[in-house]
C-alpha cells in the first residue's frame, strides 16, 4: 500500500530513522521507539479522529490500535533487513511472528515465550536500580524452576543491561554501568550453575583493571565539590570514606525518599557519590562472617583487624559530619547518616570488646544497640544504606548469646544518636 494512504505515516518514517542507530548488518531491534500505549489512552478514547480510524480499519478498541501500529512499524523494518523489537506491552494476538519482545518481568518472559514469540529479558539486569554485581550475577533467565517446556525455552534469547539515566550525568554514569555489566555479560553466556560468587568478584576485580586501561571513568568518581568546603580539607576525604562504605538505595526507592529533586536538582550528594556495590562494606561483611565462624576460642588478630576497621569508619564519620550542609533534605540526610555511621561503628567495636572479654553484655546495651541499628536501617533522605548493618547485627547478637557474668568494664554504650 503506499505510504502517503497511511494517516501520520511521518512516524513510521521516524521510528525507521531511529532504529538506524541501532544496525548491524544481521535483522535487530526497532531502534529507541515506544508507543505509549497506557500513557496516551484516555486521548485515543476521547480523540475523535483516533476512534473513527479503529472504526474505518476494524480495530475495535485501542489495543487493536497498537497492534496496528507495531504491525505497520514491523512492515517497515522487514523492507530493510530488520524486524522488530518491543517491550511486552506489544504482546498482541496480531503481532507478526518473527518479533523480538523485551521482557521486564520473570512472568512476562514465560507469558511471551509460551506464545512463540522470541524473548529477550530486562529484569534482573536494570542497572540503574543499583543492585550489586553478586544479584544481578544470580538472575538467569531460565532459572532452575522454570515451568517453561523444552520448546518453549528456545524462544528466550537472552537479557539486555538496561541503564535508564534519570539519576546519572555524564561525570559518573560509568560507575553505574562498570564493572558490574560485565558480571551480566558472563551470567548470559554462562550456564546458569555457574554461580560462584567470591570467585565471580575475583576475577571482576581484573576485569575492572583492564576496563580502566581502556579509559573507562568508573574510579575517577566522586568529585566532592561543597559550597565552602576546601578540596584539600581532611573533611573530602572522610567523605569519600563514608560514600565507600554506603550504596544508594535499590529499586525506585530513591523517587520516593527525594521528592523535592528535579531535573534541575545537582546530581552532587551522597547518593550520587556512592558505589552501587560497596567493596569496603562487602569485605567487612566476608571478615566478621570468617571471625564468628571459625571453630574454637576467637582469632584476636582478626578481633583487632575487625575494630581498627570500623573505628577507622567511625572517626570518618565524625569527621564527615563537619562537612557544610545547606538546609536541604538531601544534605541533611548525609550529615544523619555521617553520624549514623560513627555510632553503628562503635556498636560493632563494642560487640567485639565483649566478645573478646569472654563476658556478657547487659541487656540494656543489648536492647540500645539494637535500636541504633534500626535507627541506621530507617529510609533517609539522602537515598543510601548500610550494606554491613547485617554484620553488626550478628556481632550483636553474638555478645548477647556469651552468657556468663555480667560485664564490670565496658565502653560506655552511645545510648542515642547525637543531636
Amino acid at each position: 500500500m503506499p505510504a502517503q494512504s497511511h494517516p501520520r505515516q511521518e512516524s513510521f518514517v521516524v521510528a525507521y530513522r531511529v532504529s538506524r542507530l541501532d544496525s548491524p548488518p544481521a535483522p535487530t531491534r526497532a531502534g529507541a521507539i515506544r508507543a505509549p500505549r497506557d500513557e496516551r489512552s484516555a486521548e485515543c478514547v476521547t480523540d475523535a479522529r483516533i476512534q473513527i480510524f479503529i472504526r474505518e480499519h476494524d480495530l475495535k478498541n485501542n489495543e487493536g490500535l497498537h497492534a496496528y501500529f507495531n504491525r505497520r512499524v514491523s512492515e517497515i523494518l522487514h523492507r530493510h533487513g530488520k524486524r522488530i523489537v518491543g517491550w511486552d506491552a506489544i504482546l498482541h494476538p496480531d503481532l507478526p511472528a518473527d518479533s523480538i519482545v523485551q521482557a521486564s518481568d520473570p512472568g512476562g518472559l514465560a507469558k511471551v515465550a509460551a506464545n512463540g514469540h522470541s524473548v529477550i529479558l530486562s529484569h534482573g539486569y536494570y542497572i540503574d536500580l543499583n543492585y550489586t554485581a553478586a544479584e544481578n550475577y544470580l538472575s538467569d533467565p531460565l532459572p532452575a524452576n522454570t515451568t517453561l517446556k523444552f520448546e518453549q525455552q528456545q524462544h528466550i534469547l537472552g537479557g539486555e543491561a538496561t541503564m535508564w539515566s534519570e539519576w546519572v550525568t555524564p561525570e559518573f554514569i560509568d560507575t553505574r554501568i562498570w564493572p558490574r555489566t560485565a558480571a551480566i555479560a558472563e551470567r548470559l553466556w554462562s550456564p546458569r550453575e555457574v554461580c560462584d560468587i567470591p570467585d565471580m568478584y575475583r576475577r571482576l576485580a581484573v576485569i575492572d583493571v583492564r576496563l580502566q586501561e581502556a579509559g573507562l571513568q568508573q574510579h575517577q568518581w566522586p568529585r566532592i565539590e561543597l559550597p565552602g568546603l576546601d578540596s584539600e580539607s581532611p573533611v573530602v576525604e572522610a567523605l569519600r570514606t563514608l560514600a565507600s562504605v554506603v550504596e544508594p538505595v535499590k529499586d525506585y526507592r530513591r523517587l520516593d525518599l527525594q521528592l523535592d529533586c528535579t531535573q534541575s536538582t545537582p546530581l552532587n550528594e551522597l547518593a550520587d557519590w556512592s558505589r552501587f556495590d560497596s567493596r569496603a562494606a562487602r569485605e567487612l561483611n566476608a571478615s566478621v562472617a570468617q571471625w564468628l565462624s571459625t571453630p574454637g576460642k576467637l582469632d584476636a588478630k582478626g578481633a583487632t583487624a575487625l575494630a581498627a576497621q570500623l573505628e577507622s569508619w567511625g572517626n570518618a564519620g565524625e569527621l564527615a559530619a563537619q562537612a557544610p550542609a545547606a538546609a536541604t533534605p538531601l544534605a541533611q540526610g548525609r550529615t544523619e547518616m555521617t553520624r549514623s555511621l560513627a555510632a553503628v561503628c562503635r556498636i560493632g567495636r563494642e560487640a567485639i570488646q565483649a566478645l573478646m572479654s569472654g563476658r556478657t553484655v547487659a541487656d540494656d546495651w543489648r536492647f540500645a544497640a539494637v535500636a541504633i541499628l534500626d535507627h541506621a536501617e530507617q529510609p533517609n533522605a539522602a537515598a543510601v544504606e548500610f550494606p554491613f548493618l547485617t554484620s553488626l547485627r550478628q556481632l550483636v547478637i553474638a555478645a548477647a548469646a556469651a552468657r556468663k557474668e555480667a560485664p564490670s568494664t565496658m565502653m560506655p554504650i552511645l545510648l542515642r544518636l547525637k543531636p
